[in-house]
C-alpha cells in the first residue's frame, strides 16, 4: 500500500512541478488523471478476461489504484476552476464519476455496501455532475443504500430521481433505461417484501408517471415506452382488460399490432379474460402473418395455441398440435420439455392414466434436468400415494432426491442447479422435514440473491419459519435480507 501511495504522491507531485512552466496545467492534470485511470482499467480488463486469477490481494490493488485516480480528480478540480478551465474541469470531473463509479463496484462486490455507500455520497459532494452520469450515481448510491439495509433511505432517494430526472433521456434523446423502469421496479420490490399498503400507493404514483410520459411525448420512444411499462403494471393489478388495451396501442409500420404485443394479448385472453375463441383467433392470425425469419416462432405460437385448446378441454385437438410440433420442429421439441408435459397431461385430462403415467415417465427420461422433468417427480410420488401404491412411491422418492443431487452437483451456479435445491426444498417440506427444507431454500437464495427463483426461495423459507418453526426473529430476518438484496449495483459484471 505505501508503494502504490508513493506512486500517487509522485504523480501529483509531478503535475505541481510541472505547472508552473506549462501553458495549461489544467491539461496536464487532466492527462495525469486519464494515464492513472486507464492504468487501473488494464488491470481490471486482465483481471475479467482470467477471473480464476483473481486473488484479494489483486482486488486490493484495483482499489488503491482507482483509489489514487480518484483523489489526484479531486485535488486537481480544486485547483482547475471551471470558470477559468470549463472543457478540462468537465472532463476531470468525468474521470471521477467513472474512477468512483468503479471504486464502488468494487466495494459493493465484496459486500463493503457503507463503503460503496461513502464512495458515492462523497463523489455527489465534490463533483458537480449532469446527464446520464448524475442519474446513475443516484441510481447507484440507491441501490447500495438499499444493499446496505438502509431500505427507507434508498426508496427517497429512488423517488428523488424519479422526480428530479424527468423526462428519462440523454442529451442524445435515448430512454435512460434503469431511471425509465424505476417506478414499475420499486411497486415490485414492495411487493416482493410484502408491503402491499405502500406498493398500491406506488402503484397509482407509476400510473401517473407512464401515463404523463405517454400524454407529454405522443409518438416518442417514451410514448410506446410507456405503453409496456403501463401493461406490465396493469397485468400485476389484474387489470388485465386495460392492458390489452395499452397493448393493442403497440403498433409497427404497417399499423397493425405489433407481433409480440399481440402475442401477449392473445396470452391475456386464453388465462386471465377467459376468452379462449379470441385467443384462438389472435393465434391463427399471428401464424399467418409470420414469415422469412419471422417462422421461427411459429412452434411457439403452436404451443401456445395449444394450451388454449386444453383449457377448452380438446384435449384430442391439442394433443394432435402438440404431436405436429414434435414432428415438424424437432429442434424446437427436444429443447422443449413443456411440449412433452402438454401431451402428458392431455391424457390425463382424459382419465388415461396409464398412457399419461407413460408419458410423464417419458418426460423424465427424455428431458432430464428440465424444470417439468423435476416438478413431474414430485407430481408423481403424490399420484402413487394416493393411489395406495406406497412402494412405487418410495421409490421415485429416491429417483427424485438422487437426480436432485445430481444436478445440484454436477451444473453448480446454474439456474438448473437452483430449480433442483428448490425441489428437494419441497419434497422434504412435504415430509415435514421443515429445518431441512429451509436450509435448502436459504441455499438457493444465497446463492441467487437477485433473480426470481431466490426470491421464491426466501420467501417460503420466511413462511416455513414463521408457520411451522415458529420462529419470527429467523422469518423478519430472512424478509430484511430480501430487501437488502432486491437489486444490484448496476447491469453490469465487471467484478
Amino acid at each position: 500500500m505505501k508503494v502504490m501511495r508513493t506512486c500517487f504522491l509522485i504523480a501529483l507531485a509531478g503535475w505541481v512541478g510541472l505547472s508552473g512552466c506549462s501553458e495549461n496545467p489544467a491539461l496536464r492534470a487532466r492527462y495525469q488523471a486519464e494515464k492513472m485511470f486507464f492504468q487501473a482499467e488494464r488491470v481490471a480488463r486482465s483481471a475479467r478476461v482470467r477471473p480464476g486469477l483473481v486473488t484479494p490481494e489483486l482486488s486490493r490493488q484495483l482499489g488503491r489504484q482507482y483509489g489514487d485516480a480518484l483523489e489526484f480528480c479531486y485535488t486537481a478540480l480544486d485547483s482547475v476552476p471551471a470558470s477559468v478551465r470549463p472543457l478540462e474541469h468537465r472532463q476531470l470531473s468525468d474521470i471521477a464519476f467513472r474512477a468512483a463509479t468503479r471504486l464502488s463496484q468494487l466495494a459493493f462486490a465484496q459486500e463493503r455496501f457503507d463503503s460503496s455507500v461513502a464512495v458515492l455520497s462523497r463523489l455527489m459532494a465534490r463533483v458537480p455532475l449532469a446527464g446520464a452520469p448524475n442519474v446513475s450515481v443516484h441510481l447507484n448510491l440507491g441501490r447500495a443504500l438499499q444493499a446496505a439495509g438502509k431500505w427507507d433511505s434508498a426508496l427517497s432517494m429512488y423517488d428523488y430521481a424519479v422526480d428530479h430526472f424527468y423526462p428519462p433521456m440523454d442529451d442524445r434523446g435515448d430512454i435512460l433505461v434503469g431511471l425509465f423502469n424505476l417506478p414499475n421496479q420499486i411497486y415490485e420490490g414492495l411487493l416482493k417484501v410484502g408491503d402491499t399498503s405502500a406498493a398500491q400507493v406506488q402503484a397509482t404514483e407509476a400510473e401517473a408517471y407512464y401515463r404523463l410520459l405517454i400524454d407529454e411525448y405522443p409518438g416518442s420512444n417514451l410514448a410506446g415506452a410507456g405503453h409496456i411499462n403501463l401493461a406490465k403494471l396493469y397485468e400485476r393489478l389484474g387489470r388485465f382488460h386495460d392492458a390489452v388495451a395499452e397493448l393493442s396501442r403497440l403498433t409497427d409500420t404497417t399499423g397493425r399490432v405489433a407481433t409480440p404485443a399481440q402475442l401477449r394479448i392473445a396470452s391475456l385472453r386464453a388465462t386471465e379474460l377467459r376468452q379462449p375463441d379470441l385467443a384462438i383467433e389472435e393465434y391463427d392470425r399471428i401464424l399467418e402473418r409470420l414469415t422469412g425469419r419471422d417462422t421461427l416462432q411459429r412452434p411457439m405460437v403452436m404451443y401456445n395455441k395449444g394450451l388454449v385448446q386444453m383449457h377448452q378441454q380438446e384435449y384430442d385437438r391439442a394433443r394432435r398440435t402438440m404431436n405436429e410440433i414434435k414432428r415438424r420442429y424437432p429442434g424446437f421439441f427436444n429443447q422443449t420439455a413443456n411440449v412433452q408435459y402438454a401431451i402428458a397431461r392431455t391424457y390425463e385430462m382424459e382419465g388415461e392414466q396409464d398412457r399419461a403415467e407413460t408419458e410423464y415417465k417419458y418426460l423424465i427420461n427424455g428431458f432430464p434436468g428440465s424444470e417439468p422433468s423435476l416438478a413431474t417427480y414430485l407430481y408423481l410420488i403424490q399420484q402413487y400415494t394416493q393411489q395406495g401404491r406406497q412402494q412405487e412411491a418410495d421409490r421415485y422418492e429416491d429417483f427424485a432426491e438422487a437426480e436432485y443431487d445430481r444436478i445440484a452437483a454436477t451444473r453448480p451456479g446454474t439456474r438448473a442447479a437452483a430449480a433442483a435445491l428448490s425441489y428437494k426444498a419441497e419434497l422434504n417440506r412435504r415430509r415435514g422435514n421443515w429445518s431441512q427444507a429451509t436450509a435448502l431454500l436459504t441455499e438457493v437464495f444465497d446463492k441467487h440473491p437477485t433473480s426470481e427463483i431466490g426470491f421464491r426461495a426466501a420467501i417460503v423459507a420466511a413462511v416455513i419459519y414463521r408457520d411451522e418453526l415458529h420462529n419470527e426473529p429467523a422469518a423478519d430476518s430472512l424478509i430484511d435480507e430480501l430487501k437488502r438484496r432486491l437489486t444490484t449495483v448496476d447491469e453490469t459484471t465487471d467484478f
